[in-house]
């Protein structure tokens, strides 16, 4: 949720893939390739499209345990950002970068 959350603001706009590319970035101090951005813009997009039929979940992976989203903050939107961040942070990449 920090990431989602850090990423949306600092991207300052409502593109997908920059908003990714600015997460990816930012965990892993490089911007991400063309193919590398494919899939997480991909999953994304898998993500909002259920979040935006189940509100109440996109609700909750959005919110806790942080709290409520900053004002004007898209629930739906901050949870599908989450799952992509929980992939940044899951990646090989992110674990063993030295």
């Amino acid at each position: 949720q920090p990431l989602a959350r850090r990423t949306r603001t600092e991207a300052g706009c409502t593109d997908p893939a920059a908003a990714i590319s600015r997460a990816y970035k930012n965990a892993m101090l490089r911007s991400p390739t063309d193919v590398e951005l494919r899939a997480p813009v991909d999953l994304y997009n898998k993500r909002r499209a259920f979040y935006a039929t189940h509100p109440a979940d996109a609700n909750g992976f959005a919110t806790q345990p942080l709290g409520p989203l900053p004002t004007g903050t898209d629930a739906t939107d901050m949870a599908a950002l989450t799952a992509v961040a929980n992939v940044i942070f899951s990646s090989d990449e992110f674990l063993t970068k030295g």
